[in-house]
Parts: structure tokens; C-alpha cells; sequence
């Protein structure tokens, strides 16, 4: 029994002393670097990948202090590192930023006497080819930066216990610019700034030959001042093979994964909002379709620009803005509530800012997270505005509800320069996406303005940024009372909305069962050639006024029209077309000419839809303010 305990003894020991002698310094030089705790884990890993990629057989050393865990030291461990643990040394200085609490833990590495000369490298760095011959250096080696000082994050040291303990001695009384180790060492080796530059290319016996430099200068080959985006550009990090988390070629599974969602998020947001508005716009839009159509043909024929028929209903109230709220919408408007609105609007572009700074990941790269930056701050202030208008639109409502007064289509349109001759029971429309537009497109213009130009100068540049954003500022104190006020006028005008729809349209117009006879007659019997309606404001419904013969002409038909009032009219328009077929398509003309009475336009344009749902079989539709809108050629062209 006691011969095999003492075997086990003696294995034991053996076994002790193999991995205390793995654990030694296997060369007199080293890498060193320092970690203080978890969170620069991944650097060090990479920083030692880098190192063994060159080819380079030296000793790497990490510093660890009592802030890293045994599962970190492991790791590093495997991949090639020998572990240090170290005390943490205060810093001295009282003033100080907190980030700089251990950095005097750097100093410990002049105090590595295992190794006859190290070179230290910060974990946020990178090797990128074979720097052995740094080892050739003189006792202490540095690269020199901004105003002629050191930089401390490579360096190339000859430990020293004398020269260790004189900076320990001097740690309270040499200043520190920096209020860390790098303005320390500036002033420990106060003459650095004229040390010679380190020659790696001198033979050995010249080497030899020379005695010890105390100091050199590196190149900054050694230590190249390169900005964060030079370390994250994609064609640098694909230079690392996939052997250690989050290095393969820059690619994490996980964060791609993150970014598609990141960016997936805000569309699927605005394609929601879109649909839930969706209708209103698209009818706006394709006012503005017929519009464009009209301005091609009144140019065709040599006219002038017409009037667009979204806007001619309340053209009065561009003239004068008193006369806005003439018929007392005025009285119904908080008075706070376009201060109130611009206020909300600049509250909601820095909550907008502050979420896309908060959901977007740093480590991404540039033109990808500036992208994220515009995306989600712009859904963001447009989902945060948009309830607001929504809160106003309703506002606007209750308000009208508890008044219990007959608040008009006239009130609100002559404020409303955007509401046409539809009822719009949305508080969203294309005045709303034409200022959202706005703004996004003056938020993407102020800072790229004077890159477009080519301005270098930096005031210059400063002060283009500055009156972009002034111009921003206007645009949305004024886009955003404007869609606030439309908001709660609108609201005004909606209040009962049930009832507006069972009643003949927001006019309250009806429809005579003689005038739906007279278009039958015209689409079944072909008995007339055109039917001319009018309104008839003491019976309150739409009458015949006109029809014409099946043998009258086109030009009857428009010397039938007033020049000065307002009409609906249907025509029967018979056609050959190009493969030389016989035709016939009826189209509804709403005729409102510019020099017709305000109140006219307003009362044809809020009842057009009502009567024109109770022509069944019209097959085009056509709005003119001119006969030139109106001629042969336009009728033709919208039949083919």
C-alpha cells in the first residue's frame, strides 16, 4: 500500500511541474497586452488571431485583472495566450475621466523581468503584417501623435525593476495631460520628442555595433492613426478566416439576422398605415392624374393652366385669409392650437431620434446604420405625428357634437384648400403625404447639402447645416399647424357622419326620378344625344334642365353649356376606332367654370357624387373648368 501512495505522490508532482512549465515563458520576448474585465474580451481574441496570422512565434501575454472571469481566462488560454493575473494599480489623478479608473495598470509591463523586451499592444488593435522586428527596438520605443506626444497603445518596452519602481516613486508628482497612464509616460520621458527614428532595416552587426538607444520614435507604420470606419470596412475584416466568434469575415449569423428585422420593421409599419389611409390618398391621387390630363390639353390647345378641381371649390380663401372662417369654423379653432401643434411636432422629431439611436446597433457598418438612423426616425415621427392629427381629428368631432350647430361644407371648405369636391372623412390625405415628403426629403438635404457641393471648409459647411436646418425648422412649424388645423376642421365637418351618408350627399341634394328616367332614355333608347342637369336649390335636388336630339352635334352640345355657371351634363359620344368598329361611350362632364359663383362651385362640387352614383352605365368621367377640357380630341383620347 505505502509503495503505490508514494507513486501517486510522485505522479502527482510531475504532473504539477509540467503545467507550471507550460505556463512559463517559452521565449525572452513577448506580446503584451492588458484586459481589465469581460466586455474587451473579443478584442483581445482578435488582436491574438492577427498576431499568430503573421506568422510570428513570440510569447503573447494578457495582463488580466480581478474583473475577468475564469471562463474568459480559459478561452484565451486556448487560443494561444499565457495569463498574468495583476493587481490593479489607482490612478492618482483626482481629475480624470471614469474610463481611465486602472489605466495605470499599464505600467506594470516595464515590471515583466521574465522577458528580456516586450512589446505592449492596446486590445483595440489590429496586426496586420509580421512586426518581430520591433524586438530590435532601443529600451523604450513609442510612435509619436498630435502635438509632438506619445501615444501609448504600441509601445516597445525593455523591463526594468530600477525603472519600474522610479515611475512608481513619481506617479504622484509627475503631471498627467491626459489624467491616465499616456500623459504619465509624456512626462516621465519628457525628451521623447527628440529620440531618433527607429531604423528595422539596419543589418545586425550595425545593430550590434551601436550602443542601446535609451529611446526611438516608431513609424507610423507601427501605429497607423486610422478612424474606426478604416477597422469595420468589410475588405479588412474578410481577411480574418472564420475561426473565432464574430471575426469570420465580419459576419455574425445573429446580427444579420437582427439588421433584416431592423429594416423590415418600419416598412411593414408605413405599409400598414398606408392601407389604413390608403383610400383617401388614392383618391386624391387620382384627382391629381385628371388634372395633369387637363393641363395637357388646355396647353395643347394654347390655353392657360386650369384650375385644379381639388382646390377650385375653396379658391376664394387664398385671396384672403380673413375670409378662412367667414361662416364661423374661426370660432369653433382653439386658439393654441397651431403653437401647441409645433411644439408636439419638434417633441416628436427628438423622441424620433433618441428611438433610432437607441434600436440601432452600433457595430454595424456606416452607410448601414446611417440608413437605419433615417428609416426609423422617419416612421417613427410619422406614426407619432400621425396620432397625434388623428387625436386632433377627433377633437375636432367631439367639439362639433357638443356645439349641436349645423357646421356646413362651406365653413370648412373655405379654409381647407385641399378638400376638392370630395367629402374626405380621413385625416389623412395627400396634403399629409405631400408635408411628410417635405420634411424627410429637407432632413436628408441639410447634412448632405454641402457634401453634394463639394464645400470642404468647415464653417462653411457648418453654417450651410445651420440655415438647412432653419429652413427645416419653418417647413415644419408650418406643415405641422396646417395639417393640425385641416385635422380639426375636418373633424368639424365630420361629426355625424351616418347621417351624412344616408342623406343625398354632403349638399343634402337630391335626385329627381325624372332626370334618372332622362338618362335611361339616353343609354337604353338612344332618344337623346346629351342630357344638361342642374340643381335646383328651392326643390333641393338635381333636375333636366336641357336634352339634346340624336342628331344634334358635339359643338350644340357645348353652346348648350353656360359660360358662367356651373352644370352636369351626359353625352353620348359615338366613335370608330383604329380597327374601324363602331362605338359608343357615355361620359359625365362636370362643368364649373372659373368665372361661375363660389357658392356654385361648392354646391355642384359636394354633390357631383351623389348624383353620379345614380347614373349606372357612365363609362368616363370628365371634370372641366374650360371648353378646351372638354373638346372632341380629350373625348376621343379618353375613349381609345
Amino acid at each position: 500500500m505505502g509503495p503505490s501512495v508514494s507513486k501517486l505522490g510522485f505522479l502527482a508532482v510531475l504532473l504539477a511541474a509540467l503545467i507550471a512549465g507550460s505556463c512559463r515563458a517559452k521565449t525572452d520576448e513577448a506580446y503584451v497586452t492588458l484586459l481589465y474585465g469581460d466586455e474587451f474580451l473579443l478584442g483581445v481574441r482578435v488582436l491574438g488571431k492577427s498576431i499568430r496570422d503573421t506568422g510570428s512565434t513570440k510569447d503573447m501575454v494578457v495582463l488580466v485583472s480581478d474583473g475577468v472571469s475564469d471562463h474568459a481566462k480559459k478561452l484565451l488560454r486556448a487560443d494561444g495566450w499565457m495569463v498574468e493575473p495583476i493587481s490593479l494599480l489607482a490612478n492618482p489623478n483626482q481629475v480624470r475621466p471614469k474610463r481611465f479608473w486602472g489605466v495605470y495598470t499599464k505600467l506594470k509591463i516595464f515590471n515583466l523581468t521574465t522577458y528580456r523586451k516586450v512589446v505592449y499592444l492596446d486590445a483595440d488593435t489590429i496586426v496586420l503584417k509580421n512586426i518581430d522586428d520591433l524586438f530590435n527596438c532601443g529600451r523604450f520605443c513609442a510612435n509619436l501623435k498630435h502635438s509632438e506626444r506619445l501615444n501609448s497603445g504600441v509601445m516597445v518596452v525593455e523591463p526594468s525593476e530600477t525603472v519600474f519602481k522610479d515611475m512608481m516613486s513619481k506617479v504622484n508628482s509627475l503631471p498627467s495631460y491626459t489624467g491616465g497612464d499616456q500623459g504619465f509616460l509624456n512626462s516621465y520621458y519628457a525628451d521623447f520628442a527628440n529620440a531618433h527614428l527607429f531604423e528595422p532595416f539596419l543589418s545586425s552587426d550595425a545593430i550590434n555595433s551601436r550602443p542601446v538607444p535609451e529611446m526611438e520614435r516608431l513609424s507610423t507604420l507601427y501605429n497607423a492613426d486610422v478612424g474606426l470606419y478604416m477597422l469595420a470596412n468589410k475588405n479588412v475584416r474578410e481577411q480574418l478566416e472564420e475561426s473565432l466568434p464574430g471575426t469570420g469575415g465580419g459576419a455574425n449569423p445573429n446580427e444579420q439576422l437582427l439588421l433584416k428585422l431592423l429594416f423590415a420593421i418600419p416598412i411593414c409599419a408605413l405599409l400598414f398605415c398606408y392601407y389604413r389611409s390608403g383610400i383617401q390618398i388614392n383618391r386624391d391621387l387620382l384627382s391629381l392624374s385628371e388634372y395633369a390630363r387637363r393641363i395637357y390639353y388646355r396647353f395643347r390647345s394654347g390655353g392657360g393652366l386650369p384650375t385644379y378641381a381639388g382646390v377650385s371649390v375653396a379658391s376664394s380663401s387664398i385671396i384672403s385669409s380673413n375670409q378662412q372662417f367667414a361662416n364661423g369654423a374661426h370660432s369653433k379653432l382653439p386658439a393654441y392650437l397651431g403653437a401647441v401643434s409645433a411644439v408636439f411636432c419638434f417633441i416628436a422629431a427628438i423622441v424620433s431620434v433618441a428611438l433610432a439611436f437607441a434600436v440601432v446597433p452600433r457595430q454595424v457598418m456606416p452607410w448601414t446604420g446611417l440608413l437605419l438612423m433615417y428609416e426609423w426616425t422617419f416612421t417613427a415621427f410619422f406614426i407619432i405625428f400621425g396620432s397625434y392629427l388623428r387625436f386632433v381629428y377627433h377633437w375636432g368631432k367631439a367639439t362639433s357634437n357638443q356645439a349641436g350647430t349645423n357646421f356646413t361644407h362651406m365653413d370648412s371648405s373655405n379654409y381647407d384648400s385641399g378638400k376638392g369636391h370630395q367629402r374626405h372623412t380621413s385625416y389623412c390625405d395627400i396634403a399629409t403625404l405631400f408635408y411628410g415628403t417635405g420634411m424627410a426629403l429637407l432632413a436628408v438635404a441639410t447634412p448632405a447639402l454641402p457634401c453634394a457641393l463639394g464645400i470642404t471648409s468647415l464653417f462653411a459647411r457648418l453654417g450651410l447645416m445651420a440655415a438647412g436646418g432653419l429652413v427645416l425648422a419653418s417647413f415644419m412649424t408650418y406643415a405641422s399647424e396646417h395639417l393640425a388645423i385641416r385635422a380639426f376642421v375636418r373633424g368639424l365637418d365630420d361629426r355625424d357622419q351616418p347621417r351624412t351618408r344616408n342623406s343625398s350627399a354632403s349638399s343634402g341634394m337630391g335626385v329627381a326620378d325624372h332626370s334618372k328616367n332622362t338618362f335611361l332614355e339616353l343609354k337604353r333608347k338612344k332618344v337623346h344625344r346629351y342630357v344638361i342637369f342642374k340643381i335646383d336649390e328651392k326643390k333641393k335636388e338635381v333636375v333636366v334642365e336641357k336634352t339634346g336630339a340624336p342628331g344634334e352635334s358635339y359643338d350644340d352640345f357645348a353652346a348648350a353649356l353656360p359660360e358662367n355657371d356651373c352644370r352636369y351634363a351626359v353625352y353620348d359620344f359615338d366613335f370608330v376606332t383604329d380597327e374601324n368598329c363602331q362605338k359608343s361611350k357615355i361620359f359625365f362632364i362636370a362643368w364649373s367654370p372659373s368665372i361661375s359663383r363660389i357658392r356654385a362651385k361648392m354646391l355642384y362640387a359636394t354633390s357631383k357624387d351623389r348624383f353620379r352614383q345614380e347614373l349606372d352605365g357612365i363609362h368616363y368621367e370628365i371634370q372641366a373648368t374650360d371648353p378646351t377640357e372638354m373638346d372632341l380630341d380629350v373625348l376621343r383620347d379618353r375613349a381609345n
